[in-house]
């Protein structure tokens, strides 16, 4: 049976990273298809919609011209399916918890098994990342929030899941990578980690990413590239939030 991994989280929690190595391949990006942050390529309320330039300018473009953009969010897994025959299993980045609900009632009567793996990045850490790009504190806030939504449907359906730590990874990329390939049963190789070294076909998702793809002579892992904050501006509103105190602690405990 054809497997998805529904890869969910917060703004700048690695998502695509881990959607990258989970679909690096020696041979081609089709074995584990990472398609990347997909949703934005089927809704047609997105500016990025069958967005001609991202496809064309792909390494994969003959691909994704064939891929019926059409066919909407909902029936995406289908198509891509049906255009990747040898596909087996696919990533999908699209994160966001609205995202993952469309998906679990769609895999009911699919072909397909749904499995999410939640990218878990310390709250404080993503709090600080979107301080330092300027973002509300209300949107601050709201983006944690997407962990708790993520758990609530995951447990109002009943889906199968495991939680990626961020954290837990850059101590060692190679055994945790390794580690995390085995607990979703997609192979691993040597090197897999390094994700930037091998073909890739996804569409949108971290500039991060995209960059390391460009320039793999200048890809890495960073541990503490940016200097701490010793105080980050409305912090106390995370972590006086007792749901997601809660929520934060039952993903460490959790994690793979």
């Amino acid at each position: 049976m054809k497997r998805v991994i529904f890869v969910g989280g917060a703004n700048h929690s690695s998502s695509t990273m881990i959607g990258a190595i989970l679909g690096a391949s020696m041979t081609h990006p089709f074995e584990s298809f990472h398609v990347g942050e997909i949703k934005s390529f089927f809704d047609p309320r997105s500016p990025k919609y069958g967005q001609p330039k991202a496809v064309l300018e792909s390494a994969f473009g003959d691909f994704w011209s064939s891929v019926d953009y059409k066919v909407g969010y909902d029936n995406a897994y289908d198509e891509l399916f049906k255009k990747s025959a040898e596909t087996d299993v696919l990533v999908d980045s699209s994160k966001t918890w609205r995202c993952l609900q469309r998906q679990v009632t769609k895999s009911d009567s699919s072909a397909w098994r749904l499995t999410c793996l939640i990218s878990y990045r310390r709250f404080e850490k993503i709090w600080k990342s979107d301080e330092r790009r300027g973002v509300p504190l209300d949107k601050r806030l709201n983006n944690l929030k997407q962990y708790e939504r993520l758990l609530s449907v995951i447990d109002e359906h009943h889906v199968s899941y495991k939680v990626f730590d961020l954290g837990e990874f850059l101590k060692s990329p190679k055994l945790y990578a390794k580690k995390v390939c085995e607990v979703l049963g997609v192979s691993y190789f040597d090197g897999k980690e390094e994700y930037w070294r091998y073909p890739d076909a996804h569409l949108y998702g971290a500039a991060t990413q995209r960059r390391h793809f460009r320039n793999p002579s200048e890809a890495g892992f960073l541990v503490n590239s940016r200097p701490d904050l010793s105080e980050s501006q409305g912090s106390q509103l995370w972590q006086e939030d007792e749901g997601l105190v809660a929520v934060e602690a039952r993903l460490i405990s959790e994690s793979i």
